[in-house]
């Protein structure tokens, strides 16, 4: 519809999408270099991360109105 009474401001805001979409794209695929747990290469890493022991988490106590004061 703005294609038929606008081209030029259609033909304008499709130039923004596509180069929104062209941003994101590359931000996706920056976001895969970073996080790819196989290199990019289809093999997995060389160095796999070391977990030493468990950790124990302590519950949290409830604080009451009367544990303010």
């Amino acid at each position: 519809m703005l294609k038929k009474s606008d081209p030029e401001k259609a033909r304008e805001l499709m130039q923004l999408a596509q180069e929104d979409v062209t941003a994101r794209w590359h931000m996706y695929e920056q976001l895969e270099r970073i996080f790819d747990p196989t290199n990019g290469n289809g093999s997995q890493p060389n160095k796999q991360p070391s977990y030493s022991g468990t950790q124990t988490v302590k519950p949290l106590k409830a604080v009451t109105q009367d544990d303010r004061s």
